[in-house]
């Protein structure tokens, strides 16, 4: 796609697929505007080449597979439900034979294109005649975005816009009789310091004498290298006050003076801060602001002179609770009592730190339960902030220095180890929870070690977990602990646990080979099989061999057998297989002997199930996001804090798990049904015997070692 500069779109067609009509402004004198300054032309329109090569790349969305995959992944627009929208300053300039021959390629590579939208200008309307709108309409222009900024004369004077509040009028009347839809977008605080309120009115004014789809908001943004700016330096302009901005808030007069609008059908939005979650104590308190102008503090500013937004709206939180809070004191005074000064308190914020002043009264006590929490100097959004910081592995360390960017003062190791205590409710609630709803025919098991800080050193813990699928054919963790070792008394108490909170139905446990797992999985699951972790066994068996060549050999001839899907296959493959390492390795082809029940155990499933079911996969990568977050603590200072931290990051995991299925339920049936589902057809000439001796003989042939050996 060809594109020029930076794109800039309304925020409700991000569906919409993106065509570059024009690039720059035919304006380009608004003198707050520095949009299109990286440009080093004022205004040039698109080549049709260059736009349809354009539609011919959109095209394939729909006609190729991969491009399918691809706008999937990325959220592009869907062909079939296709929106163009022309992007440029304004290319509703063009002249409508330009803008008809755009609509015609849209139509050639795009047929079922309902509409076409872009930014326009009162201006451009302006230049085409009754006719030539009409033919638009017909060819699908609808949807027009017309910044008109604001209904106010003077500010549309002073800011250079090229018309008036009259002209908006006008056009926007013969938009309605061409049957064109349009969008407003209003700039508060474009009317300067003092007008705020006016502005607001005579914008009313006009969106109440046309009919725009959707009135959207934005605060007026000022550069330093706008116009604007200059005019500011030089005495001729003011900003308005934060407060004289919240009293002309588009939300508030949405609410009063658009009600006209609201009454037409409109729909009416805002990129200002929502107010709707405000009581009205809190709209009085906001509103009384104004009166106490003479105690507020100036707009703090960088050095460079741009504002702080961050400062202000800290200030301005810690003004607006400190207002509530003695307006509520003062209606707790109506019936007699007196009020007696203020204890004062910070709130640690995700703004900064907030500087409580909490009223005192001469009778009973005031307290803002629906402002904060009691005993609490840390608000929730910091709380779950750091809470999902530490979840994520971001050190302690870290933590304070992205505090510190936030304005927190302090936040030390102690404090969000503190914060982090709002997890407990989190992992307890994982570990306990009742697991009786569903049955659970797979179940791995495995233990990860992490240091751990227990009774004044420093020793490894193992942190033993269990995953399940259930007869939903989801995933879900079924319980974690820490224990000292993987001893057969661990294993067995943990395992007990499971059955306990309601764990049945167990068909198969996946682990490695610990005697002490297996001896415990064989008391509490009675019944159910035990399969060996087929990787676990080939690096096992390998380890056995005394050179790196052998031990080559050995996986060479492990993997062409698990390679192999068929059961008949794989089985006859492993006999040849420990008759071949037997030859390399003597002591891997007895513990390959003695393993052949439990490695494949999984033959007697769903032939479906047969690669989940074999290998402690499942576990494995969970264990590499334990010890990825691990890393960053390395030893933690008590089992409490371990079973914390990791508990979170299992929680996130089965958070996921729940969002989409393991197995489907047809296929996860299977495991229960009595009719097992068969092996597809062998795709191999002869019995499964022949055939097996057929890849042995390669593979035997493929390794230097394995034709000494035989």
């Amino acid at each position: 796609m060809h594109y020029t500069g930076t794109i800039w779109r309304p925020p409700y067609e991000a569906d919409s697929l993106i065509l570059e009509a024009t690039a720059g402004c035919t304006h380009r004198a608004c003198k707050f505007c520095t949009l299109y300054d990286e440009l080093p032309f004022k205004f040039k329109a698109s080549e049709l080449s260059t736009i349809e090569s354009d539609l011919l790349e959109a095209q394939t969305w729909f006609h190729d597979p991969l491009s399918k995959i691809e706008t999937r992944l990325f959220s592009l627009p869907t062909s079939k439900r296709c929106r163009v929208f022309l992007a440029g300053a304004n290319p509703f300039a063009l002249k409508a034979k330009r803008l008809l021959e755009i609509a015609d390629l849209v139509r050639k590579y795009f047929p079922w294109c309902r509409t076409i939208g872009c930014f326009a200008r009162v201006t451009d309307v302006a230049s085409k005649t009754g006719e030539e709108l009409a033919a638009l309409r017909e060819a699908g222009y609808t949807g027009l975005t017309i910044g008109i900024e604001t209904g106010d004369d003077a500010a549309l004077a002073f800011m250079n816009k090229g018309y008036a509040a009259q002209d908006i009028i006008a056009q926007c009347a013969r938009l309605d009789a061409a049957d064109i839809a349009y969008a407003f977008f209003y700039l508060a605080g474009i009317s300067g310091k003092g007008r705020g309120i006016e502005g607001a009115r005579l914008t009313a004014a006009v969106c109440n004498q046309t009919r725009p789809s959707l009135i959207g908001a934005n605060m007026l943004t000022i550069y330093k290298n706008s116009e604007l700016y200059q005019e500011i330096l030089a005495g001729n302009w003011e900003e308005e006050t934060e407060i004289e901005k919240y009293r002309s808030c588009p939300q508030r007069w949405c609410k009063r003076r658009f009600s006209q609008c609201a009454k037409n059908g409109h729909r009416l939005e805002s990129s200002i801060v929502e107010i709707d979650g405000f009581n009205r104590k809190a709209m009085a308190a906001m509103d009384s602001l104004d009166q106490r102008a003479p105690e507020c503090a100036e707009i703090p500013r960088f050095d460079d002179g741009m504002v702080n937004i961050q400062e202000l709206i800290r200030i301005m939180a810690e003004s607006l609770v400190n207002e509530i809070m003695d307006a509520q004191a003062e209606d707790a005074c109506a019936d007699g009592n007196r009020r007696n000064g203020y204890r004062e308190r910070a709130l640690v914020t995700s703004v900064g730190t907030i500087n409580l002043r909490i009223p005192k009264l001469r009778r009973g006590s005031y307290f803002p339960e629906d402002l904060l929490t009691r005993y609490s100097r840390v608000d929730r959004a910091v709380v779950a902030a750091v809470s999902e910081m530490v979840t994520c592995g971001v050190s302690t360390r870290k933590v304070e220095r992205v505090a510190a960017s936030l304005g927190i003062d302090r936040m030390s190791a102690s404090q969000v180890s503190r914060i982090c205590e709002s997890l407990d409710d989190v992992v307890a609630d994982l570990q306990e929870r009742d697991l009786s709803g569903t049955s659970f025919p797979y179940i791995w098991v495995d233990a990860t070690y992490v240091k751990c800080r227990d009774g004044g050193h420093v020793s490894s813990c193992a942190l033993v977990t269990a995953i399940g699928a259930g007869a939903d054919g989801y995933r879900r963790l079924l319980g974690l602990d820490a224990i000292d070792t993987e001893s057969y008394a661990g294993w067995l108490a943990f395992l007990r646990s499971l059955r306990e909170r309601g764990a049945s139905g167990v068909l198969c446990v996946t682990s490695d080979a610990h005697e002490g797992l297996r001896r415990a999985i064989e008391e509490v699951f009675p019944g159910a099989a035990w399969q060996r972790c087929i990787v676990h066994l080939m690096r096992n068996a390998a380890s056995c061999a005394p050179t790196r060549q052998k031990r080559a050999a050995v996986l060479a001839i492990l993997h062409a057998v698990f390679d192999e899907r068929d059961p008949a296959l794989v089985r006859e493959l492993y006999h040849l297989a420990c008759g071949e390492i037997a030859g390399i390795c003597p002591r891997a082809a007895g513990l390959l002997e003695d393993a052949e029940a439990d490695a494949l155990a999984y033959l007697d499933f769903p032939y479906a199930h047969h690669r989940r079911i074999r290998t402690n996969n499942v576990q494995e990568r969970a264990n590499r996001e334990l010890k990825r977050r691990s890393r960053v603590v390395q030893v933690f200072p008590s089992r409490k804090s371990l079973i914390r931290m990791l508990g979170a990051v299992f929680s996130e995991m089965d958070e996921d798990w729940a969002s989409r299925r393991w197995f489907t339920e047809e296929s996860i049936a299977l495991a229960v049904s009595s009719a097992k589902s068969a092996a597809p057809a062998p795709s191999y000439d002869g019995t499964a015997g022949e055939h097996a001796r057929r890849i042995m003989e390669v593979v035997v042939a493929d390794n230097p070692i394995g034709r000494r050996a035989a």
